[in-house]
């Protein structure tokens, strides 16, 4: 999860939690779901560009390194804007639909394994408001149900969505949500060390 890949899907979910304030969002639950599928799909999309682009998978050294350094911080500011062009320029709608459309017919959920460490993003708002990244194949056949017949529509909110994204993603929430949950894995495994340890003692 600490490469570039990592950060990117990172600053999604910093970006989508954005869209539910108030001023931004809409009481609409239609939107909303529409929303989280869009997400999903980028979340997917973010995946095969990755996939393709080694720089995703170098190591994203943003919460090893303090960012008090001007040079390190536009090194890895430099970094998460060559990314997010790429996102920008190579992520496909159809690509992604794709994808999942093939996860929904073998009814094999093994490959969203890499997705399940989203989940321990918080998430605010309610219950429609949040990705069940426990039942993603529920998930994924809401998404085929809902667009294999508009796809022309889809793709073009697709893109509005995705450039939106590309547009307003910030490096810096992106930065404060990394470091929590890197802390939050140092805790629970400083827990564990210390279970482990316990147990061997006594």
């Amino acid at each position: 999860m600490c490469r570039w890949e990592g950060f990117a899907h990172i600053a999604l979910h910093c970006w989508n939690e954005k869209q539910k304030q108030p001023s931004l969002d809409t009481s609409d639950s239609g939107i909303k779901e529409q929303r989280i599928m869009f997400v999903i799909l980028l979340h997917i999309a973010i995946r095969l560009v990755a996939n393709a682009n080694p720089i995703f998978r170098k190591a994203c050294m943003v919460a090893a390194s303090p960012l008090s350094s001007d040079s390190l911080l536009l090194k890895h500011k430099t970094i998460f804007d060559f990314i997010i062009e790429k996102i920008d320029a190579s992520s496909s709608f159809m690509d992604a639909f794709e994808c999942i459309k093939i996860v929904v017919e073998e009814r094999n959920d093994d490959s969203l394994q890499w997705m399940r460490w989203i989940r321990h993003l918080s998430q605010k708002g309610d219950m429609k408001e949040k990705i069940d990244f426990n039942n993603l194949l529920q998930v994924f056949e809401d998404i085929v149900l809902f667009y294999t017949d508009h796809i022309a529509e889809a793709m073009a909110k697709f893109s509005y969505f995705k450039s939106k994204f590309c547009r307003d993603a910030m490096f810096e929430d992106a930065c404060r949500c990394f470091k929590t949950l890197l802390e939050k894995y140092r805790r629970v495994r400083r827990q564990y060390m210390n279970g482990m340890l316990s147990l061997h003692s006594t």
